[in-house]
């Protein structure tokens, strides 16, 4: 998932995302290989952690690219 990826590049790592948006690690993980997408509370969370880093997020960042 984009939208994870791009959070590493602005800095934080996998533990800093887990604790930013209240979050077990390995679900991260699971988000980042889109295995599992984000229910509504941590779709916020990420958008938000996300804006406050002034990184924009788009639908697309959401999605499988290799199932597009």
């Amino acid at each position: 998932m984009e939208a994870i990826f791009k959070l590493y590049r602005s800095g934080l790592n996998r533990a800093s995302v887990a604790a930013a948006i209240e979050a077990d690690s390995q679900l991260i993980g699971m988000y980042e290989r889109c295995q599992r997408f984000p229910g509504v509370k941590n779709f916020s969370r990420i958008v938000k952690l996300a804006d406050s880093r002034g990184i924009t997020l788009l639908a697309h960042d959401f999605l499988d690219k290799g199932n597009n």
